[in-house]
């Protein structure tokens, strides 16, 4: 039952200080990138608005990944969790991948034009980024942080809209948010979906 839970239980330091600090490290990496992305944006229209959060979303998977790759060289252990939704989600990838494969448009599935939503890459950042998350993620601390932030990001959201409601649509759009429904989570339905989950 150890591998099945929703949180990991392997310890990834022996008590070492640097490892732990490395792995500390990792952890508000992935706090910032989640915690800020639903705010984030480039007020410009010269990049689209998901295309500004995958970049984000990579880079810092990067950053963590070569993070814990240190804290893992450091500490000498090396233990995988994989909860049965993080592999469920690797097969979803492995079947997109085959799906792509045999397609006819090869780019298309898998790069798209600039990884959108439905493109295989954009599957495979998300399985990087949960099996991360599962890996870094050990502690209940860690985990209510990430919902402080979260809570907090919401909050910023919801003033914004708010405002944007009450003195009008051309209040705080930045060029980029001309319409009423126009929000820097995404799609209006993005923003119903994460004020549903949040």
């Amino acid at each position: 039952m150890e591998g099945e839970g929703l949180l990991p239980t392997a310890q990834h330091t022996l008590g070492d200080a640097l490892a732990d600090r490395l792995l500390r490290l990792a952890q508000y990496v992935l706090i910032g990138i989640f915690g800020l992305l639903p705010i984030l944006f480039v007020p410009a229209l010269t990049v689209s608005l998901v295309y500004t959060k995958v970049m984000w979303v990579l880079a810092g998977l990067l950053i963590v990944l070569i993070l814990y790759s240190f804290t893992v060289l450091r500490s000498g252990l090396v233990k995988f969790s994989f909860p049965i939704p993080v592999l469920a989600l690797w097969l979803i990838v492995i079947s997109a991948v085959a799906s792509g494969a045999l397609s006819g448009d090869f780019r298309d599935t898998f790069v798209g034009d600039g990884i959108e939503q439905q493109t295989i890459l954009f599957l495979l950042i998300l399985a990087l980024t949960a099996t991360m998350t599962v890996q870094i993620f050990t502690q209940k601390k860690t985990i209510m942080t990430l919902f402080s932030v979260l809570a907090g990001s919401a909050s910023l959201l919801a003033v914004f809209h708010l405002f944007r409601l009450v003195i009008g649509p051309t209040f705080l759009s930045f060029g980029v948010f001309p319409g009423t429904v126009s929000t820097p989570i995404g799609s209006w339905n993005d923003l119903a979906i994460f004020f549903g989950l949040v």
